[in-house]
């Protein structure tokens, strides 16, 4: 455990092996993620810094680059004079509000509202900012609660009560700001932040939660906006014959969700947030995900993300359907057919 009055983790190197099932020839959908770095962080103390809800921080008119998700991303944001004198012009015209109690500040442009993103990265951070400061005031844009219903129950569970809720006609001026820089990058994380996150969220919701739905689940994302298995209903059988059961994890609340995962053995799914809950499964468990057989159009965050907490990752290739839905429009959101015959060998053999 950190010191409580110098939370900082170094720069350190990080090495994956292949997914477990794995077959030769497929190994080029995960080469470029088996090595990483994962960047240092730590808790900084700062006097009279501003903050706005596009969630930019700046003293002395000079943007923080610990604001941004990678500091590099200041410049290629703002860097141009047009940029720049629209963000004077916003600051201008709005007015200024002193804030006097300290202020957490665990947000970015990048992280936002996902729920991947919440528990990968906010989580971690709040974690860090906890040894600290046990008690503080949470920075958040006001629309927030109402764009993502599950940061109320995560604040909840983690009894956190006080907020500063960041309008868009303001420019705040926090006297102290808590800042933890963030504690890697969705790939590749710092793991005591991330896991003693994991564990903190953990060890709350299951307070509140017993639920248990299956020892194999299938997330389906049958009611999700985008990205989904069209073919879903002809995989029915091949679920069954495994002992898989269907789960929609939006119905259940986030402390029945952690519950689920937490008794459950293996989840599987399409790529897609309810794949994160893999943080909440025991150790040994298996994460299997279904994935575009494209090379590079998927992000391999579960894949990194599953060896922090000593789960099995394994996938299921399938292919993009040959029109996308309506509002597909990015080529990682459009929806999947997955081969009955193929997926059932592929899940006989992980199974």
């Amino acid at each position: 455990m950190p010191d409580k009055y110098n939370i900082s983790f170094p720069e350190s190197s990080i090495h994956i092996n292949l997914p477990a099932n794995c077959i030769p020839g497929e190994e080029e959908y995960y080469n470029m993620s088996l090595e990483g770095s994962i960047r240092s962080c730590s808790v900084l103390e700062l006097d009279y810094v501003y903050a706005n809800r596009e969630l930019i921080l700046w003293k002395n008119n000079e943007m923080l680059p610990e604001a941004f998700a990678w500091p590099w991303l200041k410049d290629k944001l703002y860097g141009t004079t047009k940029d720049k004198l629209k963000f004077q012009v916003k600051r201008f015209i709005r007015k200024n509000t002193v804030v006097n109690e300290p202020v957490l500040w665990c947000l970015d442009g990048y992280s936002t509202g996902g729920y991947f993103h919440w528990i990968t990265d906010i989580l971690p951070r709040l974690w860090m900012a906890k040894q600290y400061l046990p008690e503080i005031k949470f920075a958040i844009p006001d629309y927030f609660f109402q764009y993502w219903p599950f940061i109320t129950e995560f604040f909840e569970l983690l009894n956190v009560k006080e907020f500063l809720e960041v309008k868009s006609d303001k420019n705040y001026l926090l006297k102290k700001l808590i800042l933890p820089t963030r504690a890697g990058n969705p790939f590749y994380i710092q793991p005591i932040p991330l896991t003693e996150g994991v564990n903190w969220l953990k060890s709350e919701a299951l307070k509140k939660s017993s639920k248990r739905v299956g020892d194999r689940l299938y997330v389906s994302r049958a009611k999700a906006r985008f990205r989904k298995i069209l073919n879903e209903p002809d995989l029915e059988p091949i679920l069954n014959k495994y002992g898989f059961q269907t789960i929609y994890f939006e119905d259940y609340s986030l402390a029945d969700q952690i519950s689920i995962c937490q008794h459950a053995k293996v989840i599987m799914g399409l790529h897609g947030a309810g794949l994160t809950n893999l943080a909440f499964l025991s150790e040994n468990s298996k994460v299997i995900e279904i994935r575009p057989s494209a090379v590079n159009h998927m992000y391999t965050c579960f894949f990194t993300l599953s060896p922090y907490f000593k789960v099995e990752y394994n996938y299921i290739l399938c292919n993009y359907a040959p029109i996308p839905l309506p509002n597909e429009k990015r080529i990682d959101d459009h929806s999947v057919i997955l081969d009955p015959e193929e997926f059932d060998c592929r899940l006989k053999s992980i199974t």
